[in-house]
């Protein structure tokens, strides 16, 4: 792969002329790509008989031994290379924590800033309220809220922060747990070398960081398999592999306010009220693995995790079900 390094513009404004530490796809600076994303692209069907020449064909599987309702599988194409966080620090035993990207482009997601004086009874409006704060020495954004939290009974603070640096990177950060003062301090004391990685001697006492995954994966095409059982039933399940993972699963805990579990001697996220039941989701051989079942407790999940299975794309069990097939 051929890279280029990134341009980003002044501080506090975009443009070109200031080079950036960092690198992405030369087809994707080609396309006006200014630094990595935080959007989301479309993605496509892939159809059945591409499926065992994607990376997906070691690691398709089934839960169970039943053949599932549906199978599809998708591929997405980033216009712009996705973003990798650069740091996931986390307080394993409150489960709270903030992932920070460095270098992202200014998207409607990151650009913090346009959202200061809305309301959300205004056009545009949001829940909660942007404002000015200086950030790891210059002015930065932060938009800040409370969610209600069954997982936590009752309230938890979240916040959506962006900066750009005397450099001219732009920065993002989520946080969930925290108040802004407790985020923006865990920020100002945190450490990166000129390349962007986090030195682990900055992280707060009480807190963690989780190891960090290769920024050039952000450009790759991703690939996600789904099956899903039972649907508008009360014996939904419904499982997720994407390859590859764009972030460890530790960075659920500012993603998603999930707490963090064993699952069989690796590390794992999961709530009791995900979108459809409960969830638990685990990073394995570099993709990202989501269940979702209508489960009543942790060990029921636990238990219909384990029934999880690799098969061929040829499996009978597949059959023809699905779109793309």
């Amino acid at each position: 792969m051929i890279v280029l390094p990134t341009h980003v513009g002044e501080t506090g404004r975009d443009g070109t002329g200031v080079l950036a530490a960092g690198l992405m796809p030369a087809a994707a600076a080609a396309e006006g790509c200014t630094a990595p994303s935080m959007e989301l692209d479309d993605s496509t069907y892939v159809s059945r008989d591409q499926w065992a020449a994607s990376p997906l064909a070691s690691v398709m599987a089934l839960v169970g031994d039943r053949a599932p309702d549906n199978v599809w599988v998708r591929r997405t194409d980033p216009t712009c290379p996705s973003a990798v966080p650069s740091a996931v620090v986390y307080d394993p035993a409150r489960s709270v924590g903030v992932n920070v990207y460095r270098n992202v482009a200014k998207t409607q997601e990151t650009d913090i800033a346009a959202l200061v004086g809305l309301t959300s009874d205004a056009p545009g409006g949001f829940e909660g309220q942007a404002t000015p704060e200086t950030i790891r020495g210059v002015t930065g954004y932060v938009h800040g809220w409370v969610n209600e939290w069954p997982e936590w009974g009752g309230e938890r603070p979240r916040q959506r922060i962006a900066w750009v640096d005397t450099e001219g990177v732009r920065w993002y950060a989520v946080a969930d747990g925290m108040t802004p003062a407790e985020t923006i301090t865990i920020l100002d004391g945190l450490t990166f070398d000129a390349n962007g990685s986090l030195d682990a001697a900055s992280v707060p006492v009480g807190f963690t960081s989780a190891p960090t995954l290769d920024a050039n994966r952000g450009a790759e095409p991703s690939y996600m398999w789904t099956v899903e059982y039972g649907r508008d039933t009360d014996d939904y399940v419904y499982l997720e592999i994407t390859t590859p993972a764009l972030a460890p699963i530790e960075a659920g805990v500012a993603a998603f306010a999930d707490r963090l579990v064993d699952f069989d001697g690796r590390v794992a996220r999961f709530t009791m009220h995900g979108q459809g039941g409960a969830q638990l989701a685990w990073v394995q051989d570099g993709a990202y693995y989501r269940l979702t079942a209508a489960v009543g407790s942790f060990d029921e999940m636990l238990a219909l995790a384990r029934t999880i299975q690799v098969v061929d794309p040829t499996d009978a069990r597949l059959g023809w079900r699905g779109p793309g097939n």
